[in-house]
């Protein structure tokens, strides 16, 4: 068995590689995630309060 040491990353946020042009349905259009568990969601909220 080899053992290959780990490096640190390079940068600390992820890269989104795809972006949906035009979507009709309610969905996220980018997904910048990495790792389970270590995900990010910003949204607005509009409601009236």
């Amino acid at each position: 068995m080899q053992y290959w040491p780990r490096s640190r990353a390079k940068r600390i946020y992820p890269a989104v590689k795809y972006w949906a042009a035009n979507v009709k349905d309610i969905k996220p259009l980018g997904f910048a995630g990495y790792k389970v568990g270590m995900t990010h969601i910003l949204y607005t909220d509009a409601k009236s309060t």
